[in-house]
């Protein structure tokens, strides 16, 4: 039988599997509440209260010269604020040309407005997210094409149709993508909330940020394998050494609990 000291316990941080070593690890929590402290190292988060017991949080991708997860997703966010504000200035401007009798100054292609430039240059293996895109690209698209036959009416001198045509798009299509973009931010939201790994180190008990866990199992060294160092060059080398997995070969990156974050930066503050 294999005692915790030959397991590691495997996490996701970006797209790249790390680890850390079982025995050090006491329990998974999700980070609901981090309470901010002024003056600490720009990686640690906070303090979580855990039962009483307060621990504090190490943003484990900053630690490592990455992105903040937190930062990643109020990016994404944005996106889809401005994105919806777009389309509010679009209607109001359809609308205005309409009573105006002038030329709509927007795009009428639902291909060369921001966001559908957006969604057709993006890569993305967010499921979530994907599928919230696909979902908004049909209303979308009805808008566009909903403005293009508007405009038809207005150039053939119908103002009372083509107003018609913009009120239904406002009342429905655009209705129907600002909800769905409602309930993106929402649902990435909750798809993304952060894990915390509760880590017993020499230098004191503490929690660090994941994406995901993996599962729990042994792994193996591979230090013959030059490429391998080498991958370590963009991030925390003193903080990691390489292995692999048993099942399929994939590289690992194991951190040493007690190198995450210095004693000073650890200690709850009385």
């Amino acid at each position: 039988m294999k005692s915790s000291r030959d397991m590691s316990v495997l996490f996701r941080l970006e797209r790249q599997l790390y680890a850390l070593p079982a025995m050090s690890v006491t329990e998974m929590v999700s980070l609901a509440s981090v309470h901010a402290v002024p003056q600490q190292a720009s990686y640690m988060r906070g303090l979580l209260n855990l039962r009483g017991r307060v621990l504090p949080v190490v943003d484990l991708r900053l630690r490592l010269g990455m992105t903040s997860a937190t930062a990643e997703l109020e990016s994404l966010i944005e996106i889809f604020n401005a994105r919806e504000q777009d389309h509010k200035n679009w209607i109001a401007e359809l609308e205005a040309s309409i009573l105006e009798r002038r030329p709509f100054g927007l795009t009428t292609d639902p291909t060369k407005c921001a966001f559908g430039r957006w969604y057709a240059g993006l890569k993305t293996d967010d499921l979530v997210l994907e599928t919230y895109l696909k979902r908004i690209d049909l209303p979308h698209r009805q808008i566009h094409r909903a403005g293009a036959e508007a405009l038809e009416r207005q150039q053939s001198g119908d103002y009372e149709g083509a107003s018609a045509i913009a009120r239904n798009i406002r009342e429905n299509a655009l209705r129907e993508t600002l909800a769905l973009m409602e309930d993106a931010r929402q649902a990435l939201r909750e798809a993304h909330k952060q894990l915390g790994i509760v880590v017993q180190a020499a230098v004191g008990a503490f929690t660090v940020t994941v994406d995901a866990v993996e599962s729990v199992e042994q792994l193996r060294d591979r230090e013959d394998d030059t490429t391998e160092q080498a991958l370590l060059g963009s991030s925390e080398p003193n903080l990691m050494r390489v292995r692999r997995r048993m099942k399929d070969d994939t590289l690992v990156l194991e951190i040493d609990p007690s190198l995450i974050a210095g004693a000073d930066q650890i200690r709850v503050p009385a």
